[in-house]
């Protein structure tokens, strides 16, 4: 597996040039055609099946066991789990109540037949999509559903949103297509210089200059010296 940000690698030249490829890619480049949203965020959500919702609104069904243990989605499901000897027995109880082999049945009359078992339950459903967490890129996204799908038994799904109403987000994604963000490690270029406006700017609110015009003052040292900053 890739050691790259999307599956948590560390932060380095590297990581960062490959990270920034693939946001360009899926926010800008050839995967919006795919998904067509402005300002795409990569969302996981998590299927959750609400149960007990009356059958009398024909929802869909869930047959359980009594200990509601077990699910199955349809008689077929419920019919192909069972081993030999417990296909016999249900046969024998389909034709005594109905006068025909369980499979012989329609689907509506196998959901009534298995709802009056004593030992099943049968329930109706519905289906939710609830929000797990959000990713700057597509791989990230599919990173997580891999590690994590099996704390989610009923699945998973990547639903592309808008951070149109996330200024944050757009913002600093924005900054770091255009290259305004920029990774700084110790042997960059700038990076002596960077620290040391950094200690500038603690010095001059150190001896009374407030925050606001201290960081005025080394963003114009940064602009005279042509320094690129992120």
């Amino acid at each position: 597996m890739e050691n790259n940000l999307a599956v948590g690698g560390n932060l380095t030249p590297e990581n960062f040039s490959d990270f920034i490829k693939r946001l360009r890619h899926d926010v800008a480049g050839e995967r919006v055609h795919d998904h067509c949203t402005r300002d795409a965020i990569f969302t996981v959500q998590r299927l959750r099946r609400i149960e007990g919702i009356d059958l009398a609104f024909e929802p869909p069904k869930v047959l359980t066991d009594s200990d509601h243990e077990r699910r199955w989605y349809s008689p077929k499901a419920y019919w192909d789990d069972l081993e030999l000897e417990e296909k016999q027995a249900l046969n024998e109880e389909a034709i005594q109540a109905e006068d025909k082999f369980f499979l012989d049945m329609n689907e509506n009359e196998q959901w009534d037949f298995l709802a009056d078992r004593d030992y099943l339950n049968v329930y109706g459903y519905q289906e939710e999509w609830e929000h797990v967490n959000s990713h700057l890129t597509y791989a990230a996204a599919q990173a997580f559903i891999k590690r994590k799908s099996h704390d989610y038994p009923d699945g998973l799904r990547i639903f592309t949103d808008s951070r149109v109403w996330c200024p944050e987000f757009t913002i600093i994604v924005d900054a770091l297509l255009a290259g305004q963000l920029v990774l700084n490690t110790p042997d960059s270029d700038n990076y002596a210089a960077l620290i040391s406006l950094s200690n500038v700017n603690e010095q001059l609110q150190r001896v009374g200059i407030d925050e606001g015009s201290a960081q005025l003052g080394v963003m114009k040292l940064i602009e005279m010296a042509g320094i690129n900053h992120g």
